[in-house]
């Protein structure tokens, strides 16, 4: 029975070579050897079972669907799996494996002294793809990077002088992505490996990124005018447990030496099965915010940080402990990604305001203020404990919204009037749809040393590994030299001879400004405010704004931002009408015209020097037409009635 077994499993891998190497003669001889054990047919379906079962693995979610393109499915059940514990963060997805077989469906190519391996990553669905890489080959020079091919910009980059083992790239949520690596020398053997890619899923966002709920408020609205030290030690955090993501937030946080070491203060609950290897995979996303109030259009850009090691946490679970957890980046924080060490205080006497900053859903940077004194508490208790280990925070109206917390918010920083960290969110009852719920944070004073007597249940080792003992400590990175441009407008769209009021929103310490207005009067200004723009023709034109700094400049250019229009008068009007296309020659323009159902009119045209166009319809026509004004550079179009 014994040697039938073994038999068996020799005439398995037997098979399983011929099959992949098409080597027909030993699969006839190893039919042949073994045919008095079991029959041919039942072990080569059986062996052919398994394999279309490995080959299969990732047939659900990973499908190639040709040369050099990849076709991902989003997995519902995997993602309910996920979510079925409400012990977890935020679920923001799970991970499919990607083997090295799977690359050899790429396209490799040779460029001079380099070879370069390129893939388009086609996604279902509003989800992001979000790859994860390891090194391979540690002596090999080698670039990765990851583009949006829809919106043709890099999400991100790495090379083989990047800090750590471990990499992680994106997400990307648009419809598809590319993926190529470079590197030097002849030899075949790509130097990293796409071990995992991540499948986030975001079935709220309008504009992707944008998932968390309407009433929260930009980071950079009035609310935070007063926080812009503080926000740059917050940071979205994609969380890695074995196959599963999560989304949590944290801040970098401050020790008595001062020395910069890169730890992070987040939740508990965060990663709480994650193991050594996971926290290797954590991706750490700093400045991942809006640059003014306004949600913008399009994702933000961002810096990532991949790899951690986990330091201390509370192990007590949220009745006995405060659900902390403190988390060391495996690398120093670059200067140009411009880092605020946050401050904290272990007081057990909190004002009565101060705010949250948190990436709620995992979404951009927002600001949560609260105006009553935080109560202590148990956590998800009503009634006060002066003994308690919670903070418990009700949120309050703003201008510009009713800034709560979602999932995603945990372990965000509570702050108090004074600026410093006094507690880390656990969770609570607040959304957009109940904003006067309240909220709980861990009290630092609890993580302190209070969860425990071990170093790994306790903040202070960590944070005052001198033992003075301090009662508060203010952060650290003040006074930087960040330089950043934004801009903002009243209008992107207006007619001939209007104008536009344009308004800095640059952060810094600026020493001087120069705007570019295309197409505008005037064309240029010094100040921090130019006033008002004038646009006397139709056309697209570009926007941009240089600041400057005593030892450096910033600059932004947004690309055909305003869009001035043509007018047709009279609207609603008869067969003949005339075209405003402000002061430019009419004589530049191909004009056609179409009605609702796409079908093209005749008509005759008349140019005048004042920059009319006198249109005729040659035909009866009564309805919805649409003018469809062409040059070399734009494409616009008027709708007219005619009656």
């Amino acid at each position: 029975m014994i040697w039938t077994l073994v038999s068996v499993r020799i005439l398995v891998s037997s098979i399983r070579i011929c099959v992949e190497f098409n080597l027909a003669y030993i699969c006839r001889y190893y039919t042949f050897k073994m045919k008095r054990i079991v029959s041919c047919t039942f072990l080569m379906l059986f062996v052919l079972a398994q394999l279309n079962a490995q080959r299969n693995e990732y047939q659900d979610e990973i499908k190639i669907i040709g040369d050099n393109r990849y076709y991902i499915e989003f997995n519902s059940q995997r993602q309910q799996q996920i979510s079925g514990s409400a012990a977890y963060p935020l679920e923001a997805g799970y991970l499919i494996g990607f083997s090295d077989s799977l690359l050899s469906h790429g396209q490799k190519s040779i460029s001079q002294d380099s070879m370069v391996w390129e893939g388009l990553f086609l996604q279902s669905g509003k989800i992001g793809l979000a790859f994860y890489f390891s090194a391979k080959v540690p002596e090999a020079r080698y670039l990765v990077e990851l583009f949006s091919a829809r919106q043709h910009k890099i999400i991100g980059r790495f090379t083989h002088l990047s800090d750590g083992y471990y990499h992680v790239l994106g997400p990307d949520y648009s419809d598809s992505t590319f993926l190529r690596i470079s590197w030097k020398g002849q030899g075949s053997e790509i130097p990293v490996r796409l071990h995992h890619i991540g499948v986030i899923s975001n079935p709220l966002a309008e504009y992707n990124f944008g998932a968390s709920g309407s009433c929260n408020v930009n980071v950079n609205c009035a609310e935070g005018s007063n926080w812009q030290n503080q926000k740059r030690g917050v940071l979205r955090i994609l969380v890695k447990q074995g196959s599963a993501l999560f989304w949590c937030s944290g801040s970098l946080i401050n020790n008595v030496r001062q020395d910069k070491t890169p730890y992070v203060l987040t939740a508990n609950h965060c990663g709480i099965q994650s193991s050594d290897d996971d926290y290797l995979q954590w991706a750490y996303y700093f400045n991942y915010e809006s640059a003014q109030c306004q949600n913008p259009l399009t994702e933000p850009a961002y810096q990532l940080i991949t790899g951690s090691q986990m330091i201390s946490s509370s192990d007590n679970g949220v009745e006995d402990g405060s659900d902390f957890r403190l988390v060391l980046l495996n690398q120093s924080i670059p200067e140009t990604y411009n880092a605020y060490f946050n401050g904290w205080t272990r007081s057990e006497i909190i004002g009565n305001s101060g705010v949250t900053i948190h990436h709620p859903s995992g979404d951009i940077k927002k600001i949560s203020t609260f105006s009553s004194r935080p109560v202590s508490s148990g956590f998800g208790q009503q009634n006060n404990d002066p003994s308690g280990k919670y903070w418990r925070v009700n949120w309050t109206e703003t201008p510009n919204g009713y800034g709560v917390t979602e999932g995603g918010s945990s372990g965000s920083p509570l702050f108090d009037n004074n600026g410093l960290i006094t507690g880390a969110l656990t969770g609570g009852n607040a959304s957009c749809s109940n904003p006067e719920a309240p909220d709980y944070y861990g009290k630092f004073s609890f993580s302190w040393d209070q969860n425990g007597t071990e170093p790994q249940h306790q903040l202070r080792p960590w944070l005052d590994p001198d033992q003075t003992d301090l009662m508060l400590l203010n952060g650290l990175g003040e006074g930087t030299d960040l330089l950043m441009a934004v801009f903002s407008s009243d209008y992107t769209e207006i007619l001939p001879d209007q104008s536009i009021q344009f308004s800095d929103q640059s952060i810094g310490d600026i020493k001087g400004y120069k705007w570019y207005f295309e197409g505008g009067t005037p064309g240029a200004s010094d100040q921090s405010n130019p006033g008002t723009v004038r646009y006397h023709s139709i056309g697209a034109f570009d926007v941009a704004l240089v600041v400057y700094g005593d030892n450096r400049k910033d600059s932004l250019m947004r690309e055909s931002m305003i869009k001035v229009l043509p007018v047709a008068v009279p609207n609603p009007g008869t067969r003949s009408f005339e075209l405003f296309t402000g002061n430019i020659l009419p004589k530049l323009f191909k004009i056609n015209i179409f009605d609702v159902t796409g079908r093209e009119l005749e008509f005759a045209r008349q140019d005048k020097a004042s920059g009319y166009i006198t249109l005729s319809l040659l035909n009866d026509y009564k309805g919805m037409l649409l003018v469809e004004l062409e040059t070399e550079e734009n494409r616009m179009a008027v709708k007219l009635i005619i009656n």
